[in-house]
């Protein structure tokens, strides 16, 4: 029998060590993983309850998702140069995913921000690392900031054309010594 739910395999264990084993003999990229990721289209991404009801959304319509919101996202950040850094403060959500994946897929390099850390910290971090712009759910910061609902809305379904992936990832240190690092990753990371 068949088991939809994790690829065809037995148990998670297999379907993993599966991917691992697929994505070891290719580019390790962010492009690469991201189609790895959302390659069991039927599968669910999240279920969200909606009063009585419960939302599903799969990985596939997360990932059709992710394709049009790229095009008003590259819109939004026209003159900002690609291979930029472009921080990330939103809260925890599937739309934290698809803007995540969305500004990668347009060439920028985000920056995880982590909202606990006073805004002065992240004000610092974005003049010392050149924080070009900012996609935010809530606060308005000393760059560019774009409000991530205004994104959603020009939303028009046209699938982005990619031109060239961002490369790289960053996450931020808890600044508990009053100081914000970052730490960058690769797809290979």
């Amino acid at each position: 029998m068949k088991l939809n739910n994790i690829g065809g395999f037995s148990d998670i264990d297999k379907y993993v060590g599966d991917k691992i084993n697929r994505y070891s003999q290719m580019e390790k990229s962010f492009e690469v993983l991201f189609s790895f990721m959302f390659s069991e289209k039927e599968n669910t991404f999240t279920e969200e309850l909606l009063g009585y009801r419960i939302k599903k959304v799969t990985y596939g319509e997360c990932e059709s998702k992710i394709w049009t919101l790229a095009t008003p996202m590259s819109q939004a950040l026209a003159g900002v140069p690609k291979g930029s850094l472009v921080g990330l403060y939103m809260d925890n959500s599937v739309r934290w995913i698809q803007t995540f994946w969305a500004i990668l897929m347009c060439g920028y390099r985000p920056v995880f921000f982590n909202a606990r850390v006073p805004m002065e910290a992240l004000e610092r971090l974005i003049s010392d690392y050149g924080v070009q712009a900012v996609v935010s759910d809530s606060a308005t910061f000393s760059v560019k900031t774009l409000a991530v609902n205004d994104i959603f809305e020009s939303d028009s379904g046209v699938k982005y054309e990619p031109c060239e992936w961002g490369q790289e990832i960053f996450f931020m240190s808890s600044g508990t010594t009053g100081t914000v690092k970052l730490c960058a990753y690769t797809g290979e990371n």
